[in-house]
C-alpha cells in the first residue's frame, strides 16, 4: 500500500533491510536510505488523479480513490489511459496526520481539467512508456530485484552492445554519447537528469553503483535507453565476465591437466608501462 516497491529494486540488499526497519519504526532517515536526497529529480508535491480513472473507479466501486501509480516522482501521465494527471485542489498539508482526504466527484466536476500539457508528441510518448514501467515496478514481488542484480544486468547489456573493454572498463564516452542521442532535446533537462561531462549519475549507475544513491526515475531512463521494459529486463541474465562462468580449462599443452577445468579465478591486468593486456 506504499510506493516503496518503486524504490526497492534500486537499493542494495542491506539498504532494503534497513528501509524496512525504518518504516516499522519512526521513518527518520528513510529518504536518505532510498537514495533520493542527492537527486534533483522532481518530488511532485500534492495529490494527483487521472480523470478517466475517476470515471472507471465510480463505475466499479461507486467511489474514486487515490492511486499509488499517480504519485510516483516525475511521473505525470496515467499508465492506464495515457492521460496527463491533474492536481487535486485540496492541499493535504492542511490536514492533520490522521485527516482523511477523498476524491470528491463534485470538486472534480467543477475543475478545469488538463486534457494535455505543453509536451510534444515525442515527449509524451516517452513519458507514457516510463509511466507504464513505473506501474509495473509497483507490482513486482518486493525484493525480487536488488541493486546488486540490477547492476549485473546493466553490465550484461553493456557487454552485448560492445561498451565494455577487454580490461572490463566501460567505454563511458561512447555510452554517454549514445544515451544523450536516445532522448529528444530538452527531455533530460526537464527532469533534471541531463548529463554534463563524465562524472555524472549515469557513470555511477554503470560503473560504481555504491558511490551514491540514484533515483529510480533515472534507472527507468536507463532501461528506456537499453530498449528494455520490466518483463524484458527481468529476463536479462546477469553478467558473468568476458569468459563466462568458471571454472575454466587449462590451456598449457605441457600440463598433465591440459584442457581440464581447473582454473577457478581469473584476473585481467595491464602490463606495466604498456597498454597490452
Amino acid at each position: 500500500n506504499t510506493i516503496y516497491p518503486f524504490f526497492a529494486p534500486f537499493l542494495t540488499k542491506e539498504r532494503q533491510q534497513k528501509a524496512i526497519e525504518d518504516m516499522s519504526e519512526n521513518g527518520r532517515g528513510l529518504r536518505g536510505r532510498l537514495g533520493t536526497l542527492p537527486s534533483k529529480v522532481d518530488k511532485k508535491k500534492g495529490i494527483f488523479f487521472c480523470a478517466k480513472c475517476v470515471i472507471d473507479d465510480i463505475e466499479r466501486y461507486g467511489e474514486p480513490y487515490i492511486h499509488r501509480e499517480h504519485h510516483l516522482p516525475a511521473i505525470y501521465y496515467c499508465p492506464h489511459h495515457g492521460e496527463v494527471l491533474n492536481k487535486y485542489p485540496i492541499d493535504y498539508k492542511s490536514f492533520s496526520r490522521g485527516g482523511y482526504i477523498r476524491l470528491d466527484k463534485r470538486i472534480i466536476d467543477s475543475m478545469v481539467l488538463e486534457n494535455d500539457n505543453d509536451d510534444s508528441e515525442e515527449f509524451k510518448e516517452i513519458q507514457i512508456q516510463l509511466s507504464k514501467m513505473a506501474y509495473k515496478l509497483l507490482h513486482l514481488p518486493i525484493h525480487s530485484l536488488s541493486l546488486e542484480t540490477v547492476f549485473k544486468r546493466y553490465r550484461r547489456l553493456l557487454r552485448e552492445n560492445n561498451w565494455i573493454m577487454k580490461n572490463s572498463a566501460v567505454k563511458q564516452e561512447e555510452v554517454l554519447k549514445a544515451f544523450n542521442s536516445k532522448f529528444p532535446n530538452g527531455f533530460l533537462e526537464k527532469f533534471n537528469s541531463n548529463l554534463k561531462g563524465i562524472n555524472n549519475w549515469l557513470q555511477n549507475a554503470i560503473t560504481n553503483y555504491k558511490r551514491q544513491g540514484i533515483h529510480p526515475f533515472r534507472h527507468l531512463l536507463l532501461w528506456y535507453f537499453f530498449d528494455q521494459d520490466i518483463d524484458s529486463f527481468l529476463a536479462v541474465k546477469e553478467d558473468e565476465g568476458p569468459f563466462g562462468k568458471g571454472p575454466w580449462p587449462c590451456l598449457n599443452v605441457a600440463a598433465s591437466h591440459y584442457k581440464e577445468l581447473v582454473i577457478t579465478d581469473v584476473t585481467i591486468s595491464k602490463r606495466e608501462k604498456s597498454d597490452v593486456l
